[in-house]
């Protein structure tokens, strides 16, 4: 099966390389980056969270915002 105007890209997030179709790489990056930085955010605040725990919080918390 084929995904027509999906384009191909590799992001890091929180120290993790994934490879993630979307529209535009540039959004994708973008998401990426954004996922990135609220985990890292996170991890700041709460150091002794594991990298599971921390990737939950962040969805909680972008979801609220949403």
């Amino acid at each position: 099966m084929t995904t027509p105007d999906r384009q191909s890209v590799t992001v890091d997030i929180y120290g993790t390389s994934y490879k993630l179709l979307g529209s535009s790489s540039n959004y994708t990056r973008q998401v990426a980056s954004y996922v990135d930085d609220r985990m890292r955010s996170i991890s700041k605040a709460h150091a002794r969270l594991d990298t599971p725990r921390i990737a939950v919080l962040a969805a909680v918390h972008m979801a609220e915002e949403a």
